[in-house]
């Protein structure tokens, strides 16, 4: 009986531990993906729309919605949908 114990416990850990790794991937994905869209686009908007899509599609959120909060030189925040 106390092999058996073992052996689940061992299973859930591995479970576990894949779960995080799958996790760690997928900001992995998101940050890539961000910082590629830096390079690539020329203007702010563009660059917010193409960070939320990444956030949305490579991070696999479950959210509908995603915002971004943008300091302004004065030290406000502009908020975006």
């Amino acid at each position: 009986m106390r092999v058996i114990g073992s052996q689940i416990g061992q299973f859930l850990a591995r479970q576990e531990q894949q779960r995080h790794i799958a996790r760690l991937n997928r900001i992995y994905a998101v940050l890539s993906g961000i910082n590629s869209t830096i390079v690539r686009v020329r203007s702010r908007e563009e660059l917010f729309r193409e960070a939320c899509r990444i956030a949305v599609s490579a991070g696999g959120s479950r959210c509908l919605a995603r915002w971004t909060a943008v300091q302004e030189p004065g030290g406000q925040l502009d908020l975006r949908r």
